[in-house]
């Protein structure tokens, strides 16, 4: 098989990219060892993608858009290295922690960043292309409406941020009792989807300083930013800046 192509938009600060479902799928290609290069969008990058959302995955002649779709179909390769579990209880499980992360923490997500707005501000200040001060300020609010209507048409920007907050606290307490002893999800010994997930969605509240808030919240975890740290360690790279653990390794 050809080398597989994966766009996703570059990221910062240790993580793959500012978008989760860009970074689940590069981590997911990293542990599995198939042969890919990653690639940032040229220009508008909707180009990239049919379904004009990224991530966007080049493999045997198609173009797979959709996260899940991308680990469901790098799951039934014959790849180096496996995740999938073999039991099918468990395989559920695993599907189902990802859809937590995919639709509960990546919504709250948005919010963090759009709908507050002191951090949709910083957003707009570090997260968009440098375009000229015109446009970048045009670009901007269009940016910020846009996120905070798919937000309102989910249903999470009709929360408080109250609200919104209370089930952020709640999440990252879920995720600590789902470990256990283990080091992974379930007590697994090796990760899988729901890890690449978890360790996907979970750093991007520390990204670029956006929410000083939940960036804290989760510093306050040193047991859960270690589990993130060994994902990315699992998949041959250095723990994100922002959890902190990158000067407890030196």
């Amino acid at each position: 098989m050809a080398e597989a192509v994966l766009t996703i938009y570059p990221g910062r600060d240790g993580l793959p990219s500012p978008s989760p479902p860009c970074t689940k799928v590069f981590l997911a290609l990293r542990y599995c060892g198939l042969p890919h290069r990653v690639v940032a969008p040229k220009g508008d990058p909707r180009r990239a993608s049919p379904t004009r959302r990224l991530p966007a995955l080049a493999l045997g002649g198609e173009v797979l858009c959709d996260s899940v779709r991308i680990l469901d179909r790098l799951e039934a390769l014959e790849t180096p290295r496996s995740w999938a579990p073999k039991e099918p209880r468990e395989r559920a499980r695993d599907r189902a922690w990802e859809l937590f992360a995919n639709e509960h923490l990546y919504w709250r997500g948005v919010y963090l960043r759009w709908v507050e707005p002191e951090n949709a501000a910083r957003t707009v200040r570090r997260v968009l292309p440098p375009f000229p001060a015109p446009l970048r300020a045009l670009v901007g609010r269009l940016a910020v409406r846009t996120a905070r209507r798919r937000a309102r048409g989910q249903g999470i920007g009709l929360f408080s941020r109250e609200r919104v907050r209370d089930d952020v606290l709640r999440a990252l307490d879920t995720y600590e009792e789902a470990l256990g002893e283990g080091p992974f999800l379930e007590e697994r010994d090796r990760p899988g989807r729901a890890d690449f997930a978890a360790a996907a969605h979970l750093p991007q509240f520390t990204y670029a300083g956006i929410s000083p808030w939940a960036a804290e919240r989760l510093r306050e975890r040193p047991r859960l930013c270690a589990y993130v740290g060994r994902v990315y360690e699992a998949c041959d790279l250095p723990a994100p800046d922002g959890l902190g653990l990158r000067s407890e390794q030196a």
